[in-house]
């Protein structure tokens, strides 16, 4: 039996991230080895089998890490601050799993003027670009400045990790562009049960978003798709963020208001009902998508997805078989591709039946496989 401490920023559902976390420490725990999730805010899910220790994110984990004394310690976004993970490092391996852009960028959107991918590696040019604003989601570039000072000591930390875990091909190239070595560098993707039975849809023109309710998840050019479209009869918007109240403001100047509804934050399985209700699930990210677990889910959900074409998504989306990549990030482009799939009932249905099976490469055994392979690789160095 292994001993695993996670470390995490969060022990509960806020996102697509830590949904993936709890399924994993469910699935350690639930083939025997012992899991303990240190969580840095308060408040956590119940998992089976599964401990969870709080350490406040001002207080040091040292002395928690030595008391559980753990085989491996596996870092996920900021469940350890550098220095406890550098102190780690000198007791036991240490892998680290990059989620997100926070360790490649100061804005953590790897974004360039609003909407193109940066191909650039962090460094001393990013500077001009937060000065000028044309890499930062939101206007005030302080917090971006302040976030360029601490990157120093992050990055360092993640070089060192005996292996880093990222969940898409691009999110590799993204690593080994900002220092990680290649051979260190790991794709597991997300994993997600599989389709019990794939349905076909309706066909009578609703569309699902699920994620969380920020400007880089693209629902205001959805709404503006919905409001050009001839074929979208309603669509459900599952979930909540900073973001929401404008989208809703959006919708009532759209004249659209009748049409869409803000369900806010599901539970798992009715955030799958909700998906399994509609004809087809949209994930129009503007950012470049580490991943998208929801494209995942919507399969599982026996669902065609439309989608942009960015980052991490085309790992799993088959463009023309598991559903359509919209390559123009415009509402007129997401208006056609709407209605195209939506008025093809056949088409529909077969989306439907790709993604049930497509879904079945991304399991939870294989992705199990792959991480103790990890583990086991980095305790025998």
């Amino acid at each position: 039996m292994t001993h695993v401490v996670m470390g995490a920023s969060h022990g509960r559902h806020v996102g697509g991230t830590e949904t993936h976390l709890l399924d994993l420490v469910w699935a350690l725990a639930h083939s025997g080895d012992r899991v303990t999730v240190v969580h840095r805010s308060p408040g956590h899910a119940v998992v089976p089998g599964v401990e969870f220790v709080h350490v406040p994110i001002d207080a040091d984990a040292g002395p928690v890490l030595s008391d559980l004394a753990p085989d491996i310690v596996h870092v996920h976004g900021e469940g350890l601050r550098p220095q406890e993970a550098q102190a780690q490092r000198r007791r036991r391996p240490v892998v680290r799993s990059l989620h997100d852009w926070s360790v490649n960028c100061s804005s953590g959107t790897l974004l360039r003027n609003g909407d193109a991918a940066c191909p650039r590696a962090h460094g001393p040019g990013c500077l001009l670009h937060i000065i000028n604003r044309s890499c930062t989601e939101r206007p005030n570039p302080l917090p971006a400045l302040g976030r360029w000072r601490a990157l120093g000591a992050v990055r360092k930390e993640v070089e060192q990790a005996m292996a880093v875990v990222v969940y898409s091909e691009y999110a590799r190239e993204v690593a080994i562009r900002n220092g990680i070595a290649p051979d260190r560098c790991h794709v597991l993707p997300y994993f997600v049960d599989a389709a019990v039975a794939a349905t076909p849809p309706a066909g009578d023109g609703r569309v699902c978003f699920v994620g969380r309710l920020t400007k880089l998840k693209g629902v205001d050019l959805l709404l503006e798709a919905v409001a050009r479209s001839r074929r979208v009869t309603h669509l459900e918007v599952v979930g909540d963020g900073y973001y929401g109240n404008e989208l809703a403001r959006l919708a009532d100047r759209l004249d659209i208001a009748s049409r869409v509804t803000f369900s806010g934050w599901m539970d798992p399985g009715a955030t799958q009902s909700a998906m399994h209700a509609a004809d087809l699930v949209a994930v129009p990210s503007i950012w470049p998508e580490p991943f998208g677990i929801v494209g995942l889910e919507a399969m599982a959900a026996s669902r065609g997805v439309i989608a942009s074409g960015s980052g991490g998504i085309p790992d799993w989306l088959k463009d023309g078989e598991t559903g359509r990549i919209v390559r123009s990030p415009d509402a007129a482009s997401w208006a056609t591709a709407l209605d195209e799939a939506i008025e093809n009932k056949s088409l529909l249905a077969r989306w439907s039946a790709a993604g049930a099976r497509e879904v079945r490469r991304f399991s939870r055994e294989h992705h199990l496989r792959a991480l103790r392979s990890i583990y086991a690789a980095i305790a025998t160095r």
